[in-house]
């Protein structure tokens, strides 16, 4: 009868210690950013961009929108760059499989996500 009380009381710690632990903000993983794709790039869909540091690119829609696209695994040149050309599908989509050609080096893309207006978020 006591072993089968220990047992249940330790059970019962267990699923108490697991509860308050799921509570706390730091258990929850952040969730990733989803990958999109920018469409008709050859037809004007780009409107500019901007340097994102050494590793990533911000584009700027004609809708407006923003996206950040990460390089991998790095891309120096973009920082100091005054060009690039974006390489796309067949079908003109520039998605997190595309390339960016900077200077006389393609940078491939690792992720491209939507981002936050870089005027907006600078004030």
């Amino acid at each position: 009868m006591r072993r089968a009380l220990g047992y249940a009381l330790c059970a019962a710690l267990v699923a108490a210690a697991g509860v308050a632990r799921a509570d706390t903000p730091d258990s929850t993983p952040p969730t990733p950013a989803r990958n999109v794709a920018i469409p008709f790039v050859e037809n004007g869909a780009i409107k500019g961009w901007r340097s994102g540091g050494e590793d990533a690119i911000l584009i700027e829609a004609r809708s407006g929108r923003w996206y950040r696209g990460e390089f991998r695994p790095g891309c120096p040149e973009v920082r100091a760059s005054e060009a690039v050309a974006f390489l796309t599908s067949p079908a003109g989509v520039l998605d997190h499989f595309s390339s960016v050609l900077v200077r006389d080096r393609v940078c491939r893309l690792r992720t491209l996500t939507d981002a936050p207006n870089p005027r907006l978020a600078a004030k």
